[in-house]
């Protein structure tokens, strides 16, 4: 079953997705990660577009064609974090660990970038 087939902005880079920082606890510094605000304003961009869906507890397949705003050399693995991320914020899926079939392709350079993704599940 189909569960989602749109477009998206193109995604921060998984080099763009997390920040580190320190916090002092109790006199120890101690090296801290969370997400930077490029990867909050895509899942929320993400979320204004998918809008209220049904959460899915099956095995999933998704297939990501990603066109690039520029033709910089870029690793489109480092993309899938904030896709997989967000469509879990979203609440497409419970975890990204459903995912068994996953499909990412390069397309040709789009002004400013996006992505299509596919989502199914496997049943």
């Amino acid at each position: 079953m189909l569960l989602l087939n749109t477009e998206l902005p193109y995604p921060p880079s998984v080099n763009h997705y997390w920040k580190t920082g320190r916090i002092f606890k109790n006199g120890r510094s101690i090296v801290t990660r969370f997400k930077s605000p490029k990867a909050n304003k895509f899942i929320s961009d993400v979320k204004a577009i998918i809008g209220t869906v049904t959460t899915s507890s099956y095995r999933l397949g998704i297939e990501i064609l990603v066109y690039p705003p520029d033709n910089r050399c870029r690793d489109i693995d480092n993309i899938l974090k904030g896709v997989l991320d967000s469509l879990v914020s979203c609440g497409l899926m419970l975890d990204d660990e459903q995912i068994d079939d996953l499909r990412v392709i390069r397309c040709d350079k789009v002004k400013g970038g996006k992505i299509n993704v596919r989502l199914w599940e496997l049943v």
